[in-house]
């Protein structure tokens, strides 16, 4: 995959139970732009990580 186009588009219909190494492969390829990055952050849930450990959601 060289286009960021294609790159967006699998990182978007990418289902998360099937592993990490497909949205590695994804992240450290050259052509994945911040959008594709920034969605596949948002995806796998990453802002709980910069939330403080204290906080609960109900």
């Amino acid at each position: 995959m060289s286009s960021p186009l294609h790159l967006h588009i699998n990182a978007a219909n990418y289902n998360w139970d099937s592993g990490f190494e497909v949205p590695k492969a994804i992240l450290g390829n050259e052509n994945c732009d911040f959008g594709t990055g920034l969605l596949m952050f948002y995806r796998a849930d990453g802002y709980r990580l910069l939330e403080p450990k204290d906080v609960c959601f109900v």
